[in-house]
């Protein structure tokens, strides 16, 4: 593994980083999602298996996502309970404002598209990806949760704010009190 990193590129230096707060973060070497689909499966069975292997085959692939032979240079981070995260998404303003105002700040990530991913510590037991609403000012507002088997994109504009980011472990977590998982 090359452990120069003064030639990296930011997107290795942001993994390394992401890996030393306990993400995961994921290469993204194709353009579109049947090699992560792939592999998460192959994960996802030694994760069950009851086995620390996953471990290791989770730093396999970060080892090779640091050795920088990926092109395109992004890649995205597992969410679910083998990285310890969920991400909760928003659409619009709107829900940003509810997020902003019901939860604790935490690390985000802003996709081109308009959407806002939120993320928190996973909360210990099984959560897939869902849809949730929250209660606000006489109506409710559409939220996606994003759980076990999931990932959210890191966009390259981001790479050098993510040692803002805090440990896992320092991650707020969710309050699912006020939110009513399931589709409205």
């Amino acid at each position: 593994m090359n452990t120069d990193l003064s030639t990296a590129d930011e997107r290795t230096v942001a993994a390394i980083l992401l890996i030393s707060k306990g993400f995961v973060p994921w290469p993204l070497r194709y353009s579109n999602r049947d090699h992560r689909t792939e592999n998460w499966t192959q994960l996802s069975l030694l994760a069950r298996s009851g086995s620390r292997r996953h471990e290791r085959w989770i730093q396999v692939q970060v080892e090779e996502l640091i050795d920088g032979f990926i092109a395109p240079c992004t890649f995205e981070v597992l969410t679910g309970a083998i990285s310890r995260v969920i991400a909760l998404r928003t659409w619009n303003v709107e829900s940003d404002v509810v997020v902003a105002i019901q939860l604790p700040p935490t690390p985000l990530v802003i996709e081109n598209a308009g959407g806002t991913y939120y993320f928190f510590r996973h909360p210990d037991h099984r959560i897939g990806t869902t849809y949730a609403t929250v209660p606000y000012q006489g109506s409710v507002t559409l939220l996606q949760i994003i759980g076990d088997g999931g990932a959210v994109i890191i966009p390259p504009v981001l790479f050098e704010r993510v040692c803002e980011w805090p440990d896992v472990a320092d991650l707020p977590s969710l309050d699912f009190t006020n939110l009513m998982v399931g589709l409205p």
